[in-house]
């Protein structure tokens, strides 16, 4: 009846409206990128934080890599050591950031090279090598973690997304990709997540804590919170989870890294010096269940063939080392943050005798003062 007495109903109508509902979304999501796009360069603390105000020479050194580097290596104490040497103000900073790819770090250092060109020249860029065989990558591989596409979206520009979408990365997670740069969807959902699992939290965590508890068998906190590493207990566990089942795929499907001039660490190492600073590649202190994953014939034959290609490019590489435990690496992954003052001393030593101390004999010295003219 109530169709005779007025316009037929329309059976497309909930679906237009959902239609329109979802246009005026999207559009309103992209006018907000416009902005936030912008605002996350400007606000971004990872490779632009070095920038300074976008002018003249910022960090004396770098220290890139992953979540290892930022555990393992205490900028301060770097800086203490080299200042009291040199006798001048030195300035490091840690970039070590989990969930990273070389490729990211390539186009990190790239948006630091535009907002100040000068803000390395002249200083050192630390290279994470665990066990003397660094990430092997190629542009041809993925450029993304897959739980972590905001660090690459951060970087990308419009001319690197040919290569991009020919790339093995993972097809749902170039759509997210490519999803955050025109509506920053991945951003907007993250806040929406952390917003419901707080709630959630909020309601469910006083009536389940008495019952889950906290793993009692997990050693005392002791882990540096920076460069997105979990130090809290279930952290603790899901990361040692975690790292277990990547050393056994690992192991598993072992492929050689012998072609290490077309990596994307071969366009790391020319970036660098592209902005006029020296790259040095560093070990890094490894649990025995990481070591485990370079101790094979395939990973020795890797080392000699990183090695020749150190020669080749003509990079220094230093092995600081210090003697651990299972106890140092609390999660398998990283080391223990009151070992990473020592690390760090170690590797600063290695650092002046290798390379800073031959280069100081090497400089011309300054001809002394001539006395005559006043006797």
């Amino acid at each position: 009846m109530a169709a005779q007495a007025g316009l037929p109903d329309n059976p497309r109508l909930p679906l237009l409206r959902s239609a329109a509902f979802l246009a005026g979304l999207l559009v309103l999501l992209h006018l907000l990128n416009v902005e936030g796009g912008a605002k996350r360069i400007r606000q971004d603390i990872w490779f632009s934080r070095i920038a300074g105000q976008g002018m003249g020479h910022t960090a004396d050194a770098l220290f890139i890599g992953s979540s290892r580097v930022s555990a393992a290596v205490r900028s301060e104490v770097f800086d203490k050591a080299l200042s009291e040497l040199l006798r001048h103000p030195i300035q490091s900073a840690n970039l070590g950031m989990g969930g990273s790819t070389m490729t990211e770090w390539v186009l990190g250092l790239r948006r630091l090279q535009e907002l100040n060109p000068d803000a390395i020249r002249g200083s050192v860029v630390f290279i994470e090598a665990p066990v003397g065989v660094p990430e092997y990558r190629t542009w041809k591989d993925s450029w993304l973690v897959e739980s972590a596409p905001e660090l690459l979206t951060r970087y990308l520009e419009p001319d690197d997304l040919g290569g991009f979408l020919r790339s093995a990365t993972p097809v749902h997670q170039k759509i997210v990709v490519l999803a955050e740069l025109e509506l920053g969807i991945e951003e907007n959902l993250s806040r929406l997540r952390s917003r419901a699992r707080a709630g959630f939290d909020e309601q469910t965590l006083p009536a389940t804590e008495g019952i889950i508890g906290e793993p009692p068998w997990l050693p005392p906190q002791d882990l540096s919170t920076t460069g997105g590493i979990q130090s809290d207990p279930r952290g603790l566990l899901r990361s040692r989870i975690t790292a277990l089942a990547n050393v056994r795929s690992e192991l598993a499907r072992q492929v050689p890294r012998r072609d290490w001039d077309s990596t994307t660490l071969r366009g790391l190492v020319d970036r660098i010096r592209g902005m006029g600073a020296l790259p040095v590649f560093f070990e890094m202190p490894l649990s025995r269940e990481m070591a485990s994953m370079y101790a094979t014939p395939v990973r020795a034959e890797d080392r000699v063939a990183f090695q020749r290609a150190v020669a080749e490019w003509k990079i220094p590489y230093i092995q600081p080392a210090i003697a651990t435990t299972d106890a140092d690496f609390p999660d398998i992954w990283h080391l223990r943050k009151s070992r990473a003052a020592e690390y760090t001393a170690q590797l600063t030593r290695e650092f002046v005798e290798r390379i800073v101390m031959p280069a100081l004999r090497a400089a011309p010295q300054a001809p002394a003062a001539d006395t005559s003219a006043r006797r």
